[in-house]
């Protein structure tokens, strides 16, 4: 689907399609599980080809699961706020995270991975929900979060806190290719294993 991004005329011909049929083109490219081809299929359409590897990041932002209420509440008024992108309740978590997942393989071998994450970036913020970049694994800001929720839990002398925030640190795109972060040894009892770490 990415690939088709790629190619104007394949949005151009899906535009001239009625609504139905559109649908079923979807449904054959699909297969068995429609998953978010649906979505992709009329942002295509739409003439958003050339935006599914960006979309897909802000997609699994918006999706993500968390037990943050300020977060949870942030994603309902984001994706209320995309609605002529995403569609009202045409995506769930699970096609949501296929599509993420999906766009940061791509992101490896994209000729310019960090224009894609900053469009992303800025497609959240424009929605007014730049602080879910915290959610995800590859957005630059993201990883600058979970850096700063591992300082305040180290700051604290919250070592739990600070086990889980470094777990978040390490699952970053971003965290694989800081040797600092990756090379950190894995917090045993009594250690929380983080820059700063007093024991």
């Amino acid at each position: 689907m990415f690939a088709l991004g790629d190619r104007p005329e394949v949005g151009a011909a899906l535009a001239e399609l009625a609504p139905e049929r559109r649908e079923r083109v979807a449904q054959r490219w699909a297969g068995l599980a429609a998953g978010p081809i649906p979505v992709l299929v009329d942002l295509l359409a739409a003439g958003h080809g050339a935006d599914l590897l960006v979309l897909g990041l802000v997609a699994q932002g918006l999706w993500s699961a968390t037990d943050d209420p300020a977060l949870a509440n942030r994603q309902t008024v984001a994706r209320a706020r995309l609605e002529d992108l995403f569609g009202r309740d045409r995506l769930d978590q699970r096609a949501a995270t296929a599509w993420g997942e999906a766009a940061e393989a791509a992101l490896e071998a994209h000729d310019n991975p960090a224009a894609v994450l900053d469009a992303a970036e800025e497609v959240l913020a424009d929605a007014g929900a730049a602080e879910l970049s915290v959610l995800s694994d590859s957005l630059p800001r993201g990883f600058e979060e979970r850096l700063a929720a591992l300082g305040r839990s180290l700051a604290a002398e919250d070592l739990d806190g600070a086990r889980a925030a470094l777990d978040r640190v390490r699952e970053h795109r971003h965290a694989r290719r800081r040797s600092i972060v990756s090379t950190w040894p894995r917090p045993s009892s009594g250690c929380c294993a983080g820059p700063g770490c007093r024991q």
